[in-house]
């Protein structure tokens, strides 16, 4: 049995998971590149369907620039816990909320 051809094939969807508690300019450099990102031909094509920041606490300028990235881009989404519950919690929370098939977490 041969696999389906890839470029008919419809491609996965993939959400992006960042847990933000401490942030600087990496994070919005990081975030200009994933939504730059075009649909891969490949043997297992993708696309990126979503970024979702998690804010698990931090300073009003973290708060800050999430939000002003959740306006810049549109496949970005802000998640905000009530307090710091830590990088896992912050991941966790965020994949319950991804609409992907798949799930890749950075942080």
């Amino acid at each position: 049995m041969r696999p389906p051809d890839s470029r008919s094939a419809v491609p996965d969807t993939i959400t992006v998971v960042i847990p933000v508690y401490r942030a600087d300019v990496a994070l919005s450099d990081l975030v200009d590149q994933l939504v730059s990102l075009e649909p891969q031909p490949s043997e297992l094509p993708f696309e990126l369907c979503e970024v979702l920041l998690v804010f698990d606490g931090g300073s009003d300028e973290v708060a800050d620039l999430v939000r002003d990235l959740a306006r810049r881009h549109s496949i970005v989404r802000a998640i905000w816990l009530t307090r710091n519950f830590g990088q896992h919690a912050a991941t966790f929370a965020g994949m319950q909320q991804a609409t992907g098939r798949w799930i890749v977490t950075m942080d």
